[in-house]
């Protein structure tokens, strides 16, 4: 009974309330004889309640986003303000506007800190189209106007309250931010004839919202202040002509001066569409950002203001060429500084300028020829060739070029080990048409290199006849993006990876807050985007990074590393990652090639440091990066002659790092050192079979071995062992060595199996195979 009795009350006071403003639009009405008949004709509706009214009104139009009839109207006199209960109407003697409620602002306007807002009669009336300053001239309008135009959310919300047993009442302010579906006008300069559903703020799109356009193009994602920013997705409709190019977006997606008209159902599914997805700033695309083209392009990387800039990767797909992958950095939307371009029969390593090869780069074909030195505008104009033979003997030039594999100028060309000619050289050395003037045959006169014997049973030769490293461009430049951004993104430092090492006076509790906040973002992304995460995952915790340098802190930032990356919201995990992917992208497939063995131990090297000093800079107490390489245990005992040496770390300060890379990177990392074993190991096995012609007496005199590393004929532990099966422990732990990748372990692996072959050697006793190296 009560609450039927709290029922009819609240029916009672709904219809206090409508009887009261039914007089006054009854009087509204009665009284517009001054105005425009078809003003008032196209204003008055059965729904439409008067709330209150204002005459001569005091307005200054202060719209900025758009270019409104409206405007027409300044310079008139405003005849009437009226405030309905769905709207706002403005009237001029033969024209009007309506702004609508509940996409309508109307607040007390701001005159700043010093003025007394009990005396402000200023109110600014906000819609998405238009901006208004009113002047009420009086504190009590004033708050009569801001009390009406509260009426139309007062009574949304006593409508949807109605059947819920509660008191309500009509002083509620409505929300500052909505959620509004509204269609702009074809005179709004930025969303022109577009519609929107999603949150509002002060008149302008803020928040979480879904835009349309009438041409197909469609955006969801993250609105600031009016503008398209932050985080969002973006389809926008092509023709058949391919647009591989962000500059196209930037003159089509929101700021074209075409007038586009609406396509049916039919035609919008008929349309291509290009797809973006990723950071948005001020309408372009900005920052980290995916774009799958029509036309199956792709590109993956870094924007700034709509423009490629920074590290990216590019795929691109032609008919009857394949695939077209560069990766590496861009500036103004052009290949710029070092990358990586692989086509399905070339791979190029090197510098760029104006998304052409310039500066010092690698070539490397299909079928093995390696160019290396000086490319001008897409031209190899000077460094040398090198190409092998079935007989892996090597050819190479070194000199100038017209192009790749075409000589014009000065060189030297190696004809073997042994054999060159210095002179001019004109023509195509791959398919014997090269012409050579003023040559002169020059050949060695090295006696090891002239006895075929001694030339076998001498260290292998180094391969190389010229220095690589003179035509290579300096590696310590390559994939600096990727850190750069790194840590614009994820510390909030602008610096150089190389800079960062000196900044360890930072406050590492800020960087840590960073780290956990970008986690936390991606995770969220992540679990919104592909709901992939479990939304119950512990929170992620702060390490004792300030613990002293032993064994346990080591154990410490191996942890976290490894826990890291088996996360895909953790910024070390896209790090290392992204890192691992372009380092394999650039030597795998082609790009496996034994002229690159130098550069891919100097490279692997930068990458292992450039981690190593970012997780340096998480864990302060970590070694220097100069010390990166120093025995774990070794440092341990510094200084304390009572700790013992713990086997358990006979390993790197990096060897967390370094682990991961030569385990993820092993295919590559194995195939390239192969290739440039190759030829040692063809002269090795040939070495081989020569000395197996030799008895064991004769190959340990000729070896220099002395009779204590002979296999001994006394007993082991009570047992005679067989002649054959003296080493067959060493055997067996030299045979594990294939399943490690990590060098570090291979090395423990090879004194192991030494260890054990001394025993047998000596079994009465034990001779540390270090005692015996040195």
């Amino acid at each position: 009974m009560i609450k039927n009795d709290l029922l009819w009350r609240k029916y009672f006071t709904l219809l206090e309330i409508i009887d009261n403003y039914s007089e006054s639009t009854y009087d509204l009405w009665q009284n517009v004889t001054s105005l425009d008949q078809g003003i008032v004709k196209a204003l008055k509706n059965d729904k439409r309640i008067h709330l209150y009214t204002i005459n001569n009104p005091k307005l200054k139009d202060i719209s900025v986003v758009s270019t409104n009839p409206l405007k027409n109207l300044i310079g008139r006199s405003w005849i009437k303000l009226i405030i309905f209960n769905d709207g706002i109407s403005i009237i001029d003697k033969n024209d009007y506007i309506f702004l609508e409620f509940p996409l309508l602002w109307i607040i007390e306007k701001d005159t700043g800190e010093n003025n007394n807002n009990d005396n402000n009669t200023f109110i600014s009336i906000i819609s998405p189209e238009y901006e208004f300053e009113l002047d009420t001239n009086d504190v009590n309008i004033k708050n009569d106007l801001l009390k009406a135009s509260t009426f139309w959310y007062n009574y949304s919300l006593f409508i949807k309250l109605l059947s819920y047993h509660k008191e309500t009442g009509f002083f509620e302010i409505p929300p500052n931010i909505r959620f509004v579906t509204y269609k702009f006008s074809s005179s709004h300069q930025v969303f022109r004839n577009a519609t929107y559903t999603g949150l509002w703020k002060n008149g302008k799109p803020h928040g979480k919202g879904t835009i349309v356009f009438p041409g197909g193009k469609r955006y969801k994602g993250n609105f600031i202040n009016g503008l398209i920013e932050g985080y969002g997705k973006l389809q926008v409709p092509v023709d058949n002509t391919p647009s591989t190019t962000t500059a196209y977006f930037i003159q089509n997606v929101f700021f074209s001066s075409v007038e586009l008209h609406p396509l049916s159902i039919e035609e919008l599914k008929k349309k291509k569409y290009d797809y973006m997805e990723g950071n948005f700033k001020n309408g372009v695309l900005h920052g980290l950002a995916m774009i799958r083209f029509a036309n199956g392009d792709t590109y993956r990387g870094y924007f700034k203001n709509g423009h490629r800039e920074g590290f990216g990767i590019n795929c691109q797909l032609s008919f009857g060429v394949g695939e077209r992958m560069y990766c590496g950095n861009f500036k103004n939307d052009m290949k710029h500084g070092y990358g990586v371009y692989s086509t399905n029969h070339e791979k190029y390593l090197g510098m760029w300028e104006n998304d052409l090869r310039h500066g010092k780069g690698c070539q490397i074909t299909i079928d093995g020829v390696y160019h290396e030195g000086i490319f001008d505008k897409d031209r190899f104009i000077r460094g040398q060739m090198i190409y092998y033979c079935e007989n892996l003997l090597t050819t190479t030039f070194s000199g100038d070029f017209d192009k790749e594999g075409i000589t014009n100028g000065k060189g030297i060309l190696h004809t073997s080990p042994f054999d060159y000619i210095e002179g001019y050289f004109q023509g195509n050395i791959l398919s014997n048409e090269l012409k050579i003037s003023n040559g002169v045959y020059k050949r060695k006169d090295d006696v090891l290199l002239m006895d075929p014997i001694l030339r076998l049973v001498s260290s292998v030769l180094d391969e190389t006849i010229i220095d690589v490293n003179e035509n290579v461009g300096d590696i310590g430049e390559r994939w600096l993006g990727l850190f750069t951004h790194f840590l614009e993104d994820h510390f909030k430092i602008e610096c150089s990876i190389e800079e960062l090492e000196s900044l360890q006076n930072i406050e590492k509790n800020e960087i840590w807050e960073i780290m956990l906040s970008s986690c936390k973002n991606i995770k969220q992304q992540l679990m919104r985007e592909n709901n992939i995460i479990n939304v119950n995952e512990e929170e992620e915790i702060v390490p004792e990074y300030n613990l002293p340098w032993d064994t346990k802190y080591y154990g410490m930032v191996d942890n976290y590393f490894k826990k890291s990356i088996n996360l895909p919201y953790n910024p070390i995990n896209r790090l290392v990652k992204g890192i691992l992917e372009v380092f394999t992208f650039a030597y795998d497939k082609i790009g496996a090639h034994k002229c690159l063995y130098q550069q891919i131990v100097v490279e692997l090297h930068i990458i292992i440091r450039r981690l190593y000093i970012i997780m340096r800079f998480l864990f302060p107490n970590l070694p220097s990066s100069e010390n990166m390489y120093n025995i774990v245990g070794e440092i341990e005992n510094d200084g304390d002659t009572n700790k013992t040496f713990d086997s358990e770390y006979n390993i790197p300060a990096c060897n967390f790092i370094g682990n991961y890379f030569f385990i993820e990177g092993y295919a590559v990392l194995f195939t390239v050192f192969q290739m440039h074993c190759q030829e040692a190991d063809q002269k090795y096995f040939e070495r081989i079979c020569f000395l197996n012609t030799f008895n064991d007496s004769k190959l340990s005199d000729m070896m220099g071995l002395s009779d204590y590393l002979k296999p001994s004929s006394t007993t082991i532990n009570d047992t005679t062992l067989p002649y054959l099966e003296y080493y067959k422990t060493a055997i067996h732990i030299f045979q594990t060595l294939s399943g490690h990748c990590n060098p570090v372990k291979k090395l423990s692996i090879l004194e192991e199996t030494f260890d054990d072959i001394l025993k047998v050697c000596f079994p009465s006793k034990f001779i540390n195979i270090k005692n015996i190296y040195n």
